[in-house]
């Protein structure tokens, strides 16, 4: 399991103000890589953008020499700017990894069959949301999570995915002068397990497992379409915020999340990309 408290220290995850903002630190600083956190549709005219799309596109990951003195020497007079009250960025921070809670599970052999009458489905009280509803606009709901298993008998073959495109690999993003250069992720096949860990599969049985042929449990949402977006291992700040972006620009109406990070002294401001996002 991932380190929580890794940070890459040669990264910098930094919201300008503006786009001239960004052109301005690029021309006083052209040994550095400054590469926009997101990928927009080159169609949109910035003044088009929503607000918080606007913060999104001035989001840029700024990458330097190996030599992390430097890049400390650059957040130090960033962060110097922020107190002075006169800045050109609006947040700076490093990028930092992030560890999901729980994980792991007993074998399937091991796992009592469950049905609405036992207890957990009462506890939470959720009894209504087992009532059969429309499909005709099933809710889309994004596991940003360690992948699922697609040949789980209680969510492989019983329709509970979303379609193939939303069957997204986030564990190796790399970026380009525009955004990602594959911020769609990588696709994950149907069919194949791409959890590694067992929690991201768990967590997609709770919200979407089957109710036509139940085999071990059945979903609270069982009737949704869930959007298989894979993201740890080794999940950075960075590739979180471009899973949500894709789960969002891609109809999800509900992204579960069951992960974080620790604040720590030397990186403050782990989360305020995330904050834009959400």
């Amino acid at each position: 399991m991932e380190n929580p408290q890794i940070i890459l220290y040669n990264r910098l995850i930094v919201r300008f103000i503006s786009p001239q903002a960004i052109e301005t630190f690029k021309a006083a600083n052209s040994y550095l890589n400054v590469l926009k956190l997101h990928r927009f549709n080159p169609e949109m005219g910035y003044d088009e953008m929503s607000a918080p799309e606007k913060k999104l596109y001035n989001t840029v990951l700024i990458t330097g020499p190996d030599d992390a003195e430097s890049m400390s020497d650059l957040y130090g007079a960033l962060n110097k700017d922020l107190r002075n009250k006169k800045p050109q960025i609006a947040y700076v921070q490093y990028d930092q990894g992030y560890l999901h809670y729980a994980g792991g599970g007993n074998t399937l052999q091991d796992t009592p069959i469950q049905d609405t009458e036992k207890w957990w489905y009462n506890a939470i009280h959720c009894k209504n949301a087992l009532l059969p509803y429309s499909t005709n606009n099933p809710v889309k709901i994004a596991v940003i999570d360690t992948g699922i298993d697609h040949t789980n008998p209680d969510l492989g073959d019983q329709g509970s995915f979303d379609s193939y495109v939303n069957r997204r690999n986030f564990t190796s993003i790399t970026w380009g002068q525009n955004g990602p250069i594959n911020n769609r992720g990588d696709n994950i096949l149907r069919e194949t397990n791409s959890d590694d860990d067992l929690h991201g599969t768990h967590v997609a049985g709770i919200i979407g497992a089957s109710s036509e042929y139940p085999y071990y449990t059945i979903g609270i949402a069982h009737q949704s379409r869930v959007m298989n977006l894979k993201a740890f291992p080794n999940a950075m700040e960075s590739s979180l915020s471009v899973a949500i972006k894709y789960a969002v620009d891609n109809g999800a109406r509900v992204i579960n999340a069951s992960w974080g990070s620790k604040i720590l002294t030397e990186n403050p401001r782990v989360g305020y990309s995330l904050k834009d996002q959400i």
